[in-house]
């Protein structure tokens, strides 16, 4: 008896906690991506975009060459540079939660002083057993690119 009810306990603990779970470094796929030109240079592209991702609340998780996970169409210059951001949105309260909200940032430089930036949104939000997936948040993109247009307009009268 008194090892069926340490059984019990045992798995009530392990119910109500939960099992573990490993979160990965998502890649997003292109569905639904927001692409934008800018006429400026890579690297202050790169620089502004890191910057204005931290300021509104982003984490840049990681960052790598896109080849890694696809060949990008569009470069066909030699000497192109590309970068590939994981970026997270910083959880700032417990009692409210959207759901896990990420996005893939890709950043290539395409021809002379021009570099565009591809958003990729990603928001998981979880019913117990289920996961929802939306690829679409239209005004927090356009918050992200308005402000990353400020930021060059503000660098390159420096």
């Amino acid at each position: 008896m008194e090892k069926f009810a340490k059984y019990t306990i045992f798995l009530a603990v392990i119910f109500l906690t939960g099992c573990a779970s490993v979160k990965t470094l998502d890649y997003i796929q292109d569905i639904n991506p927001y692409r934008q030109p800018f006429h400026s240079d890579y690297q202050t592209v790169v620089e502004s975009t890191k910057t204005v991702l931290k300021e509104i609340g982003w984490t840049v998780v990681k960052e790598t060459d896109p080849s890694v996970y696809e060949r990008h169409r569009d470069i066909t210059l030699k000497n192109a540079s590309q970068i590939l951001l994981f970026v997270e949105l910083e959880k700032k309260s417990f009692i409210r939660r959207d759901g896990d909200i990420r996005l893939n940032v890709l950043i290539w430089s395409s021809k002379e002083n021009k570099t565009e930036v591809e958003i990729r949104y990603q928001k998981i939000t979880k019913i117990t057993l289920r996961k929802f997936y939306d690829y679409r948040d239209d005004k927090r993109i356009k918050n992200i690119f308005q402000r990353l247009e400020e930021a060059l307009v503000i660098k390159k009268n420096e």
